[in-house]
């Protein structure tokens, strides 16, 4: 059983923990002067509205770049990793080089976990003026004739250099064993 407290008049309400928190809970008497219905009201409009979340631009975000006062921008979300840079596995300074602009896009191709994400909701303190990042696109981007034959001769060479490594030594070791043999 939930147990209601009392605030500063007296009156009980729920703890903020709890889906309908810091409600006060009103009796009103009946006109026969019965305590007989509980309902339940806000002690002010500005305890159950929402917050609004402060939008940081990329300005501010620039004066806090530092091991003393680290602000990320990821995913259009402001964060102050501050009190993680200690913590975290890649180093403080992974976070330090990453403060000051969207860092989105190196967040997501470390491969964060789960728990990593869900652990930036600790450190959120806005939104990002410049609002959430474009993610990739799933598709390659357009590459032009000379860079797609770049590409092309660079992945063969990379295929192809082991195998040419392996038949040099072959070879180099075909001739030794002929130079002993005639010898």
């Amino acid at each position: 059983m939930i147990k209601a407290s009392s605030n500063a008049a007296g009156l009980p309400f729920l703890p903020a923990n709890l889906l309908g928190g810091l409600l006060c809970l009103h009796r009103s008497q009946s006109k026969s002067g019965s305590m007989a219905t509980t309902t339940m009201e806000p002690e002010s409009a500005a305890e159950t509205s929402v917050p609004q979340a402060k939008t940081i631009t990329l300005a501010e975000c620039q004066g806090h770049m530092s091991d003393k006062d680290c602000w990320l921008v990821v995913d259009g979300k402001v964060y102050d990793v501050t009190p993680f840079l200690d913590e975290h596995p890649g180093g403080f300074d992974t976070l330090v080089s990453n403060s000051g602009k969207d860092a989105t896009e190196d967040f997501d191709e470390i491969g964060h976990s789960r728990a990593a994400k869900e652990m930036l909701a600790k450190y959120y303190i806005g939104d990002y003026a410049g609002g959430a990042s474009r993610k990739a696109s799933k598709a390659a981007p357009a590459v032009s004739g000379a860079e797609a034959a770049s590409s092309t001769l660079s992945s063969l060479l990379k295929a192809l250099l082991p195998i040419l490594i392996v038949l040099a030594a072959v070879y180099y070791l075909q001739l030794t064993q002929q130079a002993k043999a005639a010898a």
